[in-house]
């Protein structure tokens, strides 16, 4: 009977292959995804954390279903409940470090680094990218600029290419008054084909905080008309003077 059940075991591991069928449930959950991200492309948000909603409630054990859905507020500027949803699932999935790790985040995003740090610090084996990006952040927000830096470096290391770890090196730079460090980061940050026009304005606030102000209106007059990158200069120059006092 043992060698019958064991035979039957291994028949059956040998016959599922990758293409079987998914379920009925995995099938309307995947249609209700696709149209989410079919609404998400079009920018309306609003129609795809509806979408978004009833996927978690034909399934309350699956962790991407919460973090998509808090995405998606968070692009309507519901931060709150963002993190009230991730919250959610978190209590529902404890041993789950994916969903704690974008509590932390969506903690840092809602002005609560400290909590957010707490959070961070109960992830024991989940090191990416995001984990280092969001340790840095929460530790620049708490004008802890060495450890900050140290966090982006080590994310770095992980993903050397990162465009956002590699900004937000700069910025911490930036925030430590290490401004041509920032700026070594920066100019390569804005040549690459992925570039953001964010990344385009911290060079230039590099730039203008070093009191290199031609190279800053330069890198300014790529996005902004004559008149904004005038204020803009006219703001740089004020938080030198307020710096300096």
């Amino acid at each position: 009977m043992k060698k019958l059940i064991l035979a039957s075991l291994i028949c059956l591991a040998a016959c599922q292959t990758p293409n079987s069928a998914p379920t009925q449930l995995e099938q309307k959950k995947a249609n209700l995804r696709k149209i989410a991200t079919t609404e998400k492309t079009k920018g309306n948000y609003s129609i795809a954390s509806t979408l978004e909603s009833q996927i978690i409630g034909l399934d309350v054990s699956d962790p991407e279903s919460f973090i998509n859905l808090s995405q998606t507020l968070h692009k309507q500027d519901r931060k709150p409940e963002a993190l009230d949803i991730l919250q959610t699932g978190e209590k529902l999935m404890p041993e789950n470090e994916k969903i704690r790790l974008y509590v932390a985040i969506e903690m840092i995003e809602n002005g609560e680094p400290e909590d957010g740090l707490a959070k961070l610090n109960t992830i024991k084996t989940l090191r990416d990218k995001d984990y280092y990006n969001a340790f840095g952040v929460a530790n620049d927000l708490l004008s802890k600029h060495d450890i900050a830096q140290n966090a982006f470096k080590d994310g770095l290391k992980i993903a050397p290419d990162d465009g956002l770890l590699q900004n937000n090196l700069a910025l911490s730079y930036i925030l430590s008054r290490e401004y041509d460090k920032a700026i070594t980061i920066l100019k390569d940050l804005v040549k690459r084909k992925d570039t953001k026009p964010k990344y385009r304005h911290n060079l230039a606030l590099a730039y203008g905080m070093s009191g290199k102000y031609e190279e800053a209106n330069k890198v300014l007059s790529t996005d902004l008309s004559r008149k904004q990158a005038e204020e803009n200069i006219k703001a740089y120059k004020q938080m030198r003077t307020d710096k300096s006092e």
